[in-house]
């Protein structure tokens, strides 16, 4: 009994942790499993274009690549590891296919498909790039700005 207490309360504890450092990313996850997986009324089948549902993929996984990024680099000091940029791009591209198997295996109203999952890695490896050069150089003169800062406050 004690030892299951234990576990759920360090799991708790972890859980917690993220959440606190990554709310927004946890919410984006929450949004894209929900668009992904409700029933769309017949009126809101709305395609301005052909391929519009692919851009919309592109562009849903680039914003939630973009905020992985964006939190990850709030959070943490050391951002320059091959192992940070493997997980910012390897959890969004996992998700996108649980995501599309899901929609093929648990409902009868989506089908999971390869383009859309080809679109969702487009946007994220697109997302990544862009991350990694802008959100580098952003935090990067926060940072010296700090340590400017901090040196004429001595």
């Amino acid at each position: 009994g004690i030892r299951i207490v234990t576990y759920c309360r360090n799991m708790l504890k972890y859980i917690l942790k993220y959440l606190k450092r990554y709310p927004l990313s946890i919410l984006t996850f929450c949004a894209i499993v929900y668009l992904s997986l409700f029933k769309p009324s017949d009126g809101m089948k709305l395609q301005l274009f052909e391929g519009m549902d692919k851009v919309a993929h592109f562009c849903m996984y680039a914003g939630l690549s973009f905020i992985i990024w964006f939190e990850f680099f709030r959070v943490h000091e050391k951002r320059n590891s091959f192992k940070a940029f493997l997980a910012m791009f390897l959890i969004p591209l996992i998700f996108s296919g649980v995501i599309e198997v899901c929609q093929n295996e648990l409902t009868e109203y989506r089908s999971g498909d390869l383009f859309d999952f080809l679109f969702n890695m487009a946007g994220i490896l697109f997302s990544n790039i862009i991350c990694l050069t802008l959100l580098k150089y952003l935090f990067g003169k926060i940072e010296n700005n700090r340590n400017k800062n901090m040196a004429t406050e001595k």
